[in-house]
């Protein structure tokens, strides 16, 4: 079973001890020795790219009530939201090393 942390911020956060990655904007983490490394990209309002991580999806956060969130993609696959939302406060991805 993998654990998710959620992190709303500026960085993106690597669970060393869950291989769980979470966060805002575009990056490229060093996973657990164990894992490869994983790398998003072209992160935005809409969607986020995975460029090689095992599964990667793209979420909105709604202000006053939940997150959003797209399909969950492979590898070189692109996450995209399914429609807009005006009381979006910001935006961010998931990831499964």
């Amino acid at each position: 079973m993998v654990l998710k942390h959620r992190v709303i911020g500026l960085v993106a956060a690597v669970a060393l001890s869950t291989g769980a990655l979470s966060g805002i904007g575009s990056v490229i983490t060093a996973a657990p020795a164990s894992a490869a490394s994983c790398t998003v990209t072209n992160l935005g309002w809409w969607s986020v790219k995975n460029s090689t991580c095992s599964s990667a999806r793209h979420f909105n956060v709604i202000k006053g009530t939940s997150y959003k969130y797209a399909v969950w993609v492979g590898k070189g696959g692109t996450s995209s939201q399914t429609a807009c939302w005006s009381n979006a406060t910001t935006y961010g991805f998931d990831v499964k090393i």
